[in-house]
């Protein structure tokens, strides 16, 4: 293998291993209801798994300049792909606790709006209730008077 090789094989090396850290830390914070911290995770992992496919595919082709056998390619690939797509489930369960969050957090935001709703219509007929009452009660007196004055006459 040409020293090019072995440099790159050496940064993709230290590029899994601080994917397989950040995965690691993943399961950390997997159980925060913090979108953004789950949200920056995501990237971090993301942008990780683009940098080692990045390298991994730069590397494919030195190993074809260096007319390393396909199959030698193919599965020296299929090791790191196995990784990246280790890291892509990871990115598929926080955006999955992602969701649920932010669903939990609407539903909580529906269940207050509705609540709020049902305050105000129980303050508006609370006072259509007293509104009324006063109304009868001049109506009620008005009556009175008026009977009072007939019978007074």
């Amino acid at each position: 293998m040409s020293k090019i090789v072995d440099k790159k094989l050496l940064e993709l090396t230290g590029k899994i291993k601080a994917l397989n850290f950040a995965i690691k830390k993943s399961d950390e914070v997997i159980d925060s209801t913090k979108t953004e911290v789950l949200t920056r995770q995501i990237s971090s992992i993301t942008n990780r798994i683009q940098a080692i496919y990045a390298l991994k595919e730069e590397i494919e082709e030195i190993k074809f300049t260096d007319n390393d056998s396909e199959e030698n390619i193919q599965n020296w690939a299929e090791e790191i792909e196995s990784r990246i797509s280790e890291a892509d489930n990871k990115v598929s369960e926080i955006r999955e606790r992602l969701n649920e969050i932010k669903e939990t957090e609407r539903a909580a935001a529906e269940e207050t709006e509705r609540v709020a709703i049902d305050i105000k219509r129980q303050k508006q007929l609370e006072f259509e209730k007293q509104k009324f009452e006063l109304e009868q009660a001049a109506k009620d007196e008005e009556r009175k008077r008026e009977l009072k004055h007939k019978t007074e006459l």
